[in-house]
């Protein structure tokens, strides 16, 4: 994992990490000794206040461009997209990894040391500041998964064109911007990579659904058309399962499959607009809610309940 400076001095990497609320504040070990220590009033009642300020949602902003990752939020909840808050990624690097491996981007190398901390490896990464840095067991799963979509025609010929191109256009007078991995302008297509426990069709459909790929699809190929880019006629995702042997599929998103997805993205869409004229940003549900259980437990599954049916499933997912 990179690391990022630290959030109280802005000079030295972070190293520790302190919990306020439900994100992790990132520290370079003076720091943090600083903190724990209290040797330093001053600067403690400094972190302090950075500390209580850390999980405050804010306010949408209406001048900073929709993107789908936050507008998806909606099916949880409008209080859910409001507040928005960064959550701790560091499991899904090997996923960016091999997505940069494959797709070009963020340079990944590897620490060739025990332990990602101390001076050493703040050293390291200073080095090579900007990098993706993993350990090399990291960097070797994460060079199989490339290597197993390298190998595999049928992907490669979907990932070519143009890679990780952010497109702006406006939708009812609000900003929108995406970044799809792939977008061939000339043979009109768009492809997702994704990475995780499984690229079986029998169980992929649920993760799908889970994570509304169909929907991330959904909103690049409008906001191609709206940016004045061909109309898409094909939306592809290859998937690479992160466990060995690494199986590749490749996915072809059928018309009425992208339909559903653009409905919940007109949905999630129309919400946010009458949540920021009215406001309000309510949770799941306002009003008292009766609870039965349904009759078919198949219908309570979801795609990390399905894969905790599979122990060869059993690492952690890299959505």
């Amino acid at each position: 994992m990179t690391p990022k400076t630290c959030e109280f001095c802005g000079k030295s990497p972070a190293t520790e990490s302190i919990p306020a609320g439900s994100v992790m504040m990132g520290l370079c070990k003076p720091c943090s000794d600083r903190w724990y220590k209290g040797d330093d009033e001053a600067a403690k009642l400094q972190l302090q206040t950075i500390l209580e300020n850390a999980d405050k949602p804010s306010e949408p902003d209406p001048d900073v461009p929709i993107r789908f990752s936050r507008l998806k939020l909606f099916s949880k909840s409008p209080a859910h997209f409001a507040a928005a808050l960064d959550e701790d990624a560091s499991h899904l690097d090997i996923g960016a990894a091999a997505h940069s491996l494959i797709l070009g981007g963020q340079r990944v190398v590897a620490y060739p040391g025990k332990v990602r901390r101390g001076k050493e490896f703040d050293a390291f990464a200073l080095e090579n500041e900007g990098a993706l840095i993993l350990t090399k067991s990291e960097f070797g799963r994460a060079s199989r998964m490339a290597t197993a979509v390298k190998n595999t025609p049928d992907a490669m010929a979907v990932l070519e064109g143009e890679r990780e191109k952010t497109l702006y256009w406006d939708v009812q007078g609000r900003k929108c911007r995406g970044t799809p991995d792939v977008f061939n302008n000339d043979k009109r297509f768009i492809t997702e990579l994704k990475t995780g426990e499984t690229s079986d069709p029998r169980f992929f459909p649920f993760k799908m659904r889970r994570y509304c790929y169909h929907g991330q699809l959904a909103w690049y190929s409008d906001g191609a058309v709206l940016s004045g880019l061909n109309d898409p006629q094909a939306h592809y995702v290859v998937a690479v399962e992160a466990s060995y042997p690494h199986v590749v599929t490749v996915f072809r998103l059928t018309p009425d499959t992208i339909d559903k997805g653009r409905r919940a993205v007109r949905l999630w869409f129309e919400r946010l607009l009458q949540c920021e004229a009215a406001k309000q940003w309510p949770g799941y549900t306002q009003s008292i809610v009766d609870l039965a259980l349904p009759e078919d437990e198949f219908e309570m599954l979801d795609a990390d309940e399905v894969a905790a049916a599979r122990p060869d499933w059993a690492d952690e997912a890299i959505a």
